[in-house]
């Protein structure tokens, strides 16, 4: 029987580190969205993100999609009742950054999904 996997520091491929995307600015794609409740009782929506690939030539984005395409990363968006203007104000950048007309409502999650 042969073993799965023999882990081995030495031989990790140099293009693909996982330390945290620096700040920058980026075209993403957003993968998917997942309403999401905390241990805490707080109900958050949990956006998966890709780094849109084929931007390396654009001037601007050439330091950022173009090292990091195609790199997947994950942030959420949590209710608080303490803060509930934070929710929304985030939300609402996300939405108009996808491209959602001004003033567009949303019923319900499943409509904000998509």
């Amino acid at each position: 029987m042969t073993d799965f996997l023999k882990t081995d520091y030495d031989h990790l491929p140099e293009a693909n580190n996982y330390d945290a995307l620096p700040t920058g600015t980026y075209e993403v794609i957003i993968k998917d969205i997942v309403e999401k409740q905390a241990t805490t009782g707080n109900s958050g929506i949990r956006f998966q993100l890709e780094v849109r690939r084929g931007l390396d030539q654009e001037e601007d984005l050439d330091n950022t999609n173009g090292k990091y395409a195609g790199r997947v990363f994950f942030t959420a968006v949590w209710n608080s009742e303490k803060n509930p203007e934070y929710r929304f104000t985030t939300l609402n950048a996300i939405a108009v950054a996808a491209g959602a007309s001004n003033k567009r409502v949303y019923t319900n999650f499943d409509e904000f999904k998509e």
